[in-house]
């Protein structure tokens, strides 16, 4: 089962946590697994986890104290509260109506404009921020710049490289090495 960690943390974001929860465990566990599968197609997590939606498992437990991730548990959390919030604004768009009778108007359509601006500023918005500035700073290879060489080559179509910088690349991910 996914950890209870996570499903507080996921709570907390989509603001259900006064009795009677709008949501059980079970289906925020749940939630958090069908996350982990979308967040898993966007980022590479360190650690392979395995993923099973029906048992609501994620193995290893990324809120395990020994082994903590920080990032999987935020794009976790914060993709799960997207769905979630996600699921909701459709629902309230499914409900909006507006009756007119004489001068009397009842208008529930502009509900969906409040859902709409959770999803452009609530956890869908914080998850892709989230998921940009991680995907941004990670280290996925190193470059070694040597000193101007005197050489001259000749490039593609005969033009002429001339006197430049040599780098050297290497790669520390599996692949062709450079």
């Amino acid at each position: 089962m996914i950890s209870e960690s996570l499903v507080i943390m996921v709570r907390f974001i989509i603001g259900d946590t006064n009795l009677p929860y709008t949501y059980s465990d079970e289906k925020l566990a749940q939630c958090i697994a069908v996350a982990a599968v979308i967040v898993s197609r966007e980022y590479y997590f360190a650690t392979d986890y395995v993923i099973d939606i029906a048992g609501s498992n994620i193995t290893p437990d990324p809120m395990d104290p020994n082994n903590f991730d920080a990032v999987s548990a935020g794009l976790l959390s914060l993709k799960a509260s997207c769905i979630i919030k996600g699921a909701e604004s459709q629902q309230a768009a499914s409900n909006s109506i507006e009756i007119a009778d004489g001068s009397s108007r009842i208008k529930t359509s502009d509900n969906y404009h409040f859902w709409q601006l959770i999803m452009d500023k609530g956890p869908c918005f914080a998850y892709s921020q989230l998921l940009k500035n991680v995907n941004l700073h990670k280290v996925v290879g190193k470059a070694v710049v040597s000193p101007p060489s005197i050489g001259i080559g000749m490039g593609a179509g005969g033009q002429n490289w001339g006197a430049g910088w040599q780098t050297s690349f290497w790669s520390s991910m599996p692949g062709p090495q450079f």
